[in-house]
């Protein structure tokens, strides 16, 4: 949420119907194959929209967008800055384990302690809430 912190505006999407190119015709919600929206909520994905749960009896389908989502894959490696003759050069280090990137770690670190500063404050001023 640091964009949303430093003056990102969240905003609400509608997905109303899937439109061809081809024909040029339209499908709502209703006549699209799953495969078309797994599809489509997975570009939106890609695209830093958070896709939201469709509801089985409705048409449309919601997006979230002014928030950067996390691409990371899980992988094996690790970026390491190495200083080399011809200066700092990025290698990569085979681990024995999954994981996540730094930012990504980082990310979860910054919820986490956020979390706890939030439970602290609640109940530090419990009294007051009382």
């Amino acid at each position: 949420m640091n964009g949303v912190a430093n003056g990102a505006h969240l905003k609400l999407h509608t997905f109303i119907a899937l439109k061809s190119k081809d024909t040029n015709e339209s499908r709502d919600y209703f006549g699209i194959s799953p495969i078309e929206d797994y599809i489509s909520k997975m570009v939106f994905t890609h695209n830093n929209y958070i896709t939201l749960p469709t509801m089985a009896d409705k048409k449309t389908w919601y997006a979230i967008s002014g928030v950067n989502l996390f691409h990371d894959l899980v992988s094996k490696t690790k970026a390491v800055d190495v200083f080399t003759e011809d200066g700092l050069q990025t290698e990569y280090q085979q681990l024995s384990d999954y994981r996540l990137s730094d930012s990504t770690i980082e990310a979860f670190y910054n919820y986490l302690v956020s979390e706890f500063n939030a439970i602290n404050d609640y109940f530090a001023n419990k009294h007051i809430v009382e």
